[in-house]
């Protein structure tokens, strides 16, 4: 807990700046949705503006995006760094016998655990961005069609059923896997 105590600025700053990009893309799909509905029911349209807001959403997409991998990038790497240096100051307080007698744990702790941990506290960024794209997407598909919003969310009610059951299996092996390796 003390990583997001610690990094609250920064997770702020990147769901910030994740939440602009995402709207930087719905703008866009807005936009792609408006100049068909025009050119379907023959109405006239200003192409310059369209393409001047289009540009101008797509620019907010891609450097909110950029700006995001790069930042939770570096911030990836010095928190993968901080953790395995955590680990060795630890092992090196250690006296020996322990530190034999635990060599896998403490190779898989270095190597696979820490970044485990790194990447769940990163994911909580892109998680919050995309629950709110996915939202705001429900939200004007339900504006659009109601019939299709109902379907899409039972489609989505099935696969996210069955993701759960293969999860189940999988989280089992996977603890076996890891048991076998401690």
């Amino acid at each position: 807990m003390n990583t997001l105590k610690n990094n609250t600025g920064r997770y702020v700053a990147f769901i910030f700046l994740s939440l602009t990009g995402a709207l930087g893309n719905m703008s866009i799909l807005y936009l792609v949705n408006e100049i068909v509905a025009n050119v379907v029911s023959g109405k006239e349209t200003d192409i310059r503006r369209y393409a001047l807001f289009f540009a101008a959403a797509l620019t907010v997409f891609f450097i909110c995006r950029w700006i995001v991998s790069a930042g939770i990038i570096n911030f990836t790497q010095r928190l993968l760094r901080k953790t395995r240096m955590g680990v060795l100051t630890t092992l090196l307080k250690s006296s020996y016998m322990p530190l034999v007698n635990n060599k896998e744990r403490i190779y898989s702790a270095m190597t696979r655990d820490t970044g485990n941990i790194v990447q769940a506290s990163v994911s909580i960024v892109d998680i919050m961005a995309n629950a709110i794209i996915t939202i705001i997407c429900f939200v004007y598909m339900g504006f659009l069609s109601w019939k299709l919003l109902l379907c899409v969310l039972g489609l989505l009610i099935f696969t996210v059923g069955i993701y759960m059951l293969s999860e189940r299996k999988g989280n089992k092996l996977f603890s076996q896997a890891m048991q076998h390796e401690d």
